[in-house]
């Protein structure tokens, strides 16, 4: 598995994904895992998705953006690389 979070890029314990090699802060987890009681068997969202589809978010002006929140992965916000390589440090 990685070595870093998957979610936030940290250091430090994770819970791994029996499917991919993504790993997780039990906080980064979406919904939180707590560490004392972890589950036999642990799958991040898009391999919980791939897996068991599913069914869509009710329609309205927001089904898409919903349907992508509930089955990728939590990230940290990130500016584009194209704003990040611009500047020096």
């Amino acid at each position: 598995n990685n070595d870093n979070c998957e979610s936030c890029r940290g250091l430090g314990r994770f819970i791994c994904c029996e499917s991919c090699p993504k790993a997780f802060h039990f906080s980064c987890c979406q919904p939180p895992v707590d560490p004392e009681n972890l589950p036999e068997e642990w799958h991040c969202t898009e391999c919980s998705f791939k897996a068991d589809p599913f069914k869509p978010s009710p329609p309205g002006l927001f089904q898409l953006l919903l349907d992508n929140i509930n089955r990728s992965d939590p990230v940290v916000f990130e500016l584009p690389h194209e704003i990040r390589s611009c500047f020096r440090g």
